[in-house]
This record gives C-alpha cells, structure tokens and sequence, in this order.
C-alpha cells in the first residue's frame, strides 16, 4: 500500500479504535469529509464534521488531520451547554452543571483523540510530511473497504 493510502488508513482507523464511528459524507456523489461520532458517558450523541471541502487535496492526509485538529480546537463546552439545555428533554435530564461538565469532558475526549490519530499517523507513516505532491485519484470508500 503506497504511503499515501496507508497513512490516510490509519487516521481513520485510529479514529474507529477510539470509539468513534466513521462516516463517509458525500454532496452531489462528490466525498466532502467524515463524520464522526461517539457518545459522551451520561449518553448525548455527538456527532462531528470533518470537512474536506475546501481542502486543496481532499486525500491529502495532512487536510484530514487539521479538519480533526479544527473540531477539537473549536469546540465550546460552554456553547455546547447553552445549547442543549434549551432543549426540554436535556434540561429535564440534565442540570446545568452536569451539562457543563459533560462537554467539558467530552472537549478533554476530542484532544485525546486528536493525539491518538496524531501518534498513529507518524507510526504508521513517520517520514511523511506536508510537503511531498499527494495523489487526489483516490477515493476514501475504496480506502474504508480495504482490510
């Protein structure tokens, strides 16, 4: 497997072996990203958008790190409160500490996996960097059906 294949391969299985569940996102029959997904420990579904669709190769495997990198850093525990408790059901569930300290937990969870991901993609591919010419002839439906 070309080094290419095999690093995008191992951020999305990082991904999987953490816990989250990868989802190939398509607009148009174009591949735009990935979502993904887990649960936080007291059961709120989150689900993220790792977005590819302004990348200047979108199987560049260095575009799929930042948009990872992105969701980590620009996740709001505070937002992600306010906004959930606005919702009946949640704020019948939830206290508002409680909500604080789901998302801020699950905000300690995205960096945990951004450094897993970051730690299997230089074991798996550890002379790669961001200057070398990467293919964009690939498709990542292809690269997630691969054993």
């Amino acid at each position: 497997m070309e080094l290419q294949k095999l690093a995008l391969k191992a951020i999305l299985n990082a991904i999987d072996e953490s816990g989250f569940r990868v989802i190939l996102y398509t607009e148009n029959g174009k591949e735009c990203g990935f979502e993904i997904e887990d649960w936080t420990p007291r059961g709120v579904d989150m689900i993220h958008f790792l977005d590819l669709r302004d990348a200047e190769n979108p199987y560049n495997p260095f575009s799929v790190l930042d948009a990872l990198w992105r969701v980590s850093e620009l996740f709001d525990p505070d937002e992600e409160t306010e906004v959930h408790m606005q919702g009946k059901d949640f704020h019948t569930a939830f206290s508002y500490y409680q909500a604080a300290m789901e998302f801020e937990g699950w905000k300690k969870r995205l960096g945990e996996l951004v450094e897993s991901v970051n730690k299997a993609f230089k074991e798996a591919v550890p002379g790669l960097n961001r200057s070398m010419e990467f293919s964009s002839n690939l498709t990542y439906k292809k690269i997630l059906e691969e054993d």
